[in-house]
């Protein structure tokens, strides 16, 4: 069985990026203590429990603040060459500098399942500047297969694919055999793909305000598989 592991705001090279607060958002100001560390205040739902970052997030204490924006609580990721990254993605292949991360995910155990209707809402504000030369992923769905996470089969990003940076989606639905390989002296996911890409837009018309991304998703190995976006 695949199942699907959803990563918010997981970010690839340089960017900054706010996730707002959603829905049913508390009317209660945290703490200033608690307010740093509390992510649940921007989260609703299934969202407030089964989250976690990632082991290979950035280090650095200028890459995660929760902040308010514009009167919003909110999830500021700030990532920089300088702030370098953990080993297994720092370092690729030989190649220093390859990629850089700060994600915030569910847990394996609490994966969206099959054939269930799942609903998930971001809304994130990107700044008036934003730029990405090579990959920026705002979100993405990875899959879980025995246990073993494997890269992404669908993303959110900024990339610039000869015209200047845009805001797409890329998908592997069609294929998306991998394997776990060595990469160095750590693991990464190998992967036998079909890429379709679907551009929404250049990027500038998607800064300096809030945008919400809100996907629906069947998984399934029958026909009634779907997601919309």
């Amino acid at each position: 069985m695949r199942l699907i592991f959803i990563t918010l705001l997981s970010l690839v090279l340089t960017s900054s990026v706010n996730a707002k607060c959603n829905f049913n958002c508390s009317k209660d100001k945290p703490t200033s203590d608690s307010f740093k560390k509390d992510t649940s205040s921007i989260m609703v739902g299934d969202a407030k429990s089964g989250y976690k970052f990632d082991e290979r997030n950035v280090s650095h204490n200028e890459a995660f603040k929760m902040i308010e924006h514009q009167g919003l609580y909110s999830a500021k990721f700030k990532l920089g060459m300088n702030m370098k990254g953990a080993k297994d993605d720092w370092v690729r292949n030989g190649v220093t500098g390859y990629a850089q991360r700060f994600e915030y995910g569910e847990q394996k155990q609490y994966t969206q399942k099959f054939d269930k209707e799942i609903w998930t809402r971001i809304v994130f504000w990107l700044p008036e500047d934003t730029v990405s030369i090579d990959q920026t992923a705002l979100f993405d769905l990875k899959e879980i297969r025995n246990n073993q996470q494997f890269g992404p089969l669908l993303n959110l990003a900024i990339r610039d694919e000869g015209k200047g940076s845009i805001l797409k989606i890329k998908h592997n639905f069609d294929k998306n055999d991998c394997v776990i390989g060595k990469d160095g002296d750590g693991e990464n996911s190998f992967c036998d793909k079909i890429d379709v890409n679907i551009i929404i837009g250049p990027i500038k018309k998607f800064t300096n305000r809030w945008v919400n991304f809100v996907s629906r998703a069947i998984w399934s190995n029958q026909d009634k598989g779907a997601y919309d976006a």
